[in-house]
């Protein structure tokens, strides 16, 4: 699993870093985090 850090969110649109050692996930794979109420898909 890749593990990247959110730079920013606007609206819609969500930035995600990767670090440049790790791989970049797929195209159209979606990315989980952690919300106050539990998981959120991005």
């Amino acid at each position: 699993m890749n593990k990247g850090k959110i730079i920013q969110i606007i609206g819609p649109v969500v930035d995600v870093e990767f670090p440049e050692e790790g791989k970049l996930p797929a195209m159209f794979n979606a990315l989980k985090t952690k919300g106050p109420n539990g998981d959120v898909v991005l």
